[in-house]
């Protein structure tokens, strides 16, 4: 009979070709789940980089002109003027910085008087002293005025002659600035001088009154004599407060010092005499 037509038949698969269709199928939905995802990590690595860029102005160095100085820390305060300082115009002084806050004794920050003496706070030293009227006082008073609390005067070398260096009118000076500023002295030194007059020699004694916080006194090689060895043995029990007591060379004899021994008796708080060189 007739031969019919036959529907063309579809060829067989292979398993090679069933497992690449399969492969595709299943990895394209993958493929394109993915691109979502590297679009996103383009904005996060976008947005990191914003953020780095954020920190790194923020944490960038400002310039010299914005900078902020540091907060001054309190510290001790510290005075720009010494003791003797001029601040008149024309002859101030620069303050120095703090190892000029204030002046130490025996620091070296001094005034030179204009007969070679040194004003150091606390204290007043003159070299070559010669007190023949008041304005040869007038350094002294400044100093006792000023607060000093030791006073050593040395009086001016002897010549051939050792003609005198202290006066009447000198030594009245003398004791009468003692006397008003002399109050708080703590040390006394009066060496080397030589007196015009008994006179003299009594008025500058006279002071030890006004000058009863002493706790060291030197006359040393100071010509008291007999007059001057009574008046020093009448004021000294005022000084209840001595500890040194210095009389080398005072010519003050025998009785002089039998009366300065016995009037030293009612110091108590005496540690030091010395007596030596006064026949």
């Amino acid at each position: 009979g007739g031969l019919g037509s036959e529907p063309a038949s579809t060829p067989p698969s292979t398993p090679a070709a069933t497992c690449a269709a399969t492969c595709t199928a299943t990895q394209a939905p993958a493929s394109a789940a993915a691109l979502p995802q590297h679009a996103d990590s383009a904005h996060a690595t976008a947005d990191l980089k914003a953020a780095a860029a954020s920190v790194d102005h923020a944490v960038a160095p400002s310039s010299p002109s914005s900078s902020v100085a540091p907060s001054a820390v309190p510290g001790p305060a510290v005075s720009g003027r010494i003791e003797g300082d001029d601040d008149s115009a024309g002859g101030g002084k620069s303050p120095t910085a703090a190892s000029s806050s204030m002046a130490v004794p025996g620091s070296g920050n001094a005034d030179v008087g204009a007969n070679g003496g040194e004003d150091h706070a606390g204290a007043s030293e003159r070299e070559g002293v010669c007190l023949r009227t008041v304005a040869d006082v007038s350094e002294v008073m400044t100093a006792l005025q000023g607060g000093t609390l030791k006073l050593v005067l040395r009086g001016a070398a002897a010549d051939s002659e050792e003609s005198p260096n202290v006066f009447d009118e000198g030594a009245a000076a003398l004791a009468a600035a003692l006397d008003e500023h002399g109050a708080a002295l703590t040390s006394l030194s009066l060496s080397d001088l030589r007196f015009d007059s008994a006179t003299a020699v009594l008025a500058l004694l006279s002071c030890l009154e006004s000058t009863r916080a002493l706790t060291s006194l030197s006359l040393s090689n100071s010509a008291l004599g007999a007059e001057g060895s009574v008046a020093l043995a009448s004021a000294l029990p005022l000084c209840a407060s001595l500890r040194t007591l210095s009389l080398e060379g005072c010519a003050l004899g025998a009785a002089g010092c039998v009366a300065v021994a016995t009037a030293v008796g009612e110091l108590c708080a005496l540690e030091v005499l010395e007596l030596r060189y006064n026949d």
